[in-house]
């Protein structure tokens, strides 16, 4: 009998144009492109930053080029390493919905660090160490630490290392930069227990035992949404000792905390994954405007 679908039963034609699309579509979720941009973007900010306004277009360029092959290579890894554990938790994504296969995704990340080993260069030796140390923290958590109480030092160790990359690689250090360590891992700490809540039970009943499932659910929200909150009263506070100027500093703090605020009511409107994921994606553009203000407000 003629099928009506508009799809071709002959099992040797291609497909349809609307499926590659689709399967293309959700290949891009491999790298995990929402923090992979936003990084990328908060790099650009940082380097409008530390410049003045005027930071140096190539450098400018290979600074986002960097951190999208960093962030690529560390959310492809990711996936990799965690094939078995989504094929139950989290079937739509790329590698255990057969879109990738998976030698295919290691070659993906491997290329994608080899990527960010070879553009860091480009800014210089300092630069490139500081960006090479952030591309192993990342894929040290994939490859170990995710799986340990440990899991939370890679997020508190990589995010000030940022700043510090960004400044070196414009050669515009400055020891006014060492104040925002304490803030950034504050703040790294936060967004690691925030990113992991929304799948705490089902990644615990998998095995893993990182920070998130060590705390319990109870203790990692109150860890996510407290570590936030102490992270934007130090950026306040120590800005203010600095001589930071206040308008910006607490613009950005407000802001923050208007973030933070949101994410609680999405929690609590929805109390389950779905307001959890809710509230990583309010946290995590938080933390970035955060970083941006305080560091555009230095003396």
């Amino acid at each position: 009998m003629a099928r009506d679908d508009g799809l071709s039963s002959c099992p040797a034609c291609p497909a349809p144009h609307h499926r590659r699309d689709g399967r293309a579509l959700r290949a891009l979720r491999l790298p995990h492109p929402f923090p992979t941009l936003l990084n990328a973007v908060a790099v650009v900010l940082l380097a409008l930053v530390a410049a003045d306004g005027r930071p140096e277009l190539g450098v400018t360029l290979r600074l986002a080029a960097t951190m999208l092959a960093v962030q690529s290579a560390v959310g492809i890894v990711n996936d990799c390493m965690d094939r078995e554990l989504d094929a139950v938790t989290k079937p739509w994504k790329p590698i255990p919905a057969g879109v990738v296969g998976v030698r295919t995704a290691w070659g993906l990340g491997a290329l994608a660090a080899a990527l960010a080993l070879v553009l860091g260069a480009t800014l210089g030796p300092a630069a490139w160490l500081l960006s090479t140390a952030g591309l192993g923290v990342g894929l040290a958590y994939d490859l170990w630490l995710k799986r340990t109480p440990f899991s939370g030092l890679t997020y508190a160790v990589a995010l000030p290392l940022v700043p510090l990359w960004v400044w070196t690689a414009l050669g515009q250090l400055t020891p006014a930069l060492l104040w925002a360590w304490p803030v950034g891992a504050l703040l790294g700490g936060a967004l690691h227990l925030a990113n992991a809540l929304p799948d705490l039970e089902a990644d615990a009943a998998a095995g893993v035992r990182g920070l998130a499932q060590w705390l319990g659910r109870r203790r990692a929200l109150a860890g996510a949404w407290g570590g936030y909150l102490l992270a934007v009263l130090l950026a306040a506070a120590l800005g203010l000792l600095l001589g930071h100027e206040r308008g910006l500093l607490l613009l950005g703090a407000a802001a923050a905390l208007a973030l933070l605020g949101a994410a609680v009511g999405a929690f609590a409107r929805r109390p389950g994954p779905a307001g959890l994921r809710l509230g990583w994606s309010l946290l995590a553009p938080g933390a970035a405007l955060l970083a941006v203000t305080w560091l555009a407000a230095l003396p």
